[in-house]
């Protein structure tokens, strides 16, 4: 099937970014938590290139962001490993733990 953006849900609060703070109790971003079901999806659909639809997320994700996957045939934990917003057509690619 096709990336669905109501399937992909922020589990880290919006206003922190995922952010850290360090025994120095300095501030630093980490990264942010999502999750995403697709009950239509393999997981080798959903972990291939460009599959998080960047138009509609382009400005929600960010590298090293973490995304929770469930799919038709198994689970697996994603990262956002690289961005373009400069490419035509704008890409997003992910990569496994």
């Amino acid at each position: 099937m096709a990336f669905n953006i109501d399937r992909l849900s922020r589990t880290t609060l919006a206003f922190n970014a995922g952010a850290l703070t360090l025994s120095d109790d300095s501030v630093t971003n980490g990264p942010a938590q999502f999750t995403y079901a697709s009950a239509d999806d393999a997981v080798a659909a959903v972990a291939g290139a460009n599959y998080f639809n960047p138009e509609s997320v382009i400005y929600d994700l960010k590298v090293d962001d973490i995304i929770m996957c469930v799919c038709s045939d198994a689970n697996r934990v994603l990262r956002v490993a690289a961005i373009s917003t400069t490419a035509n057509p704008k890409t997003i690619s992910t990569a496994t733990f």
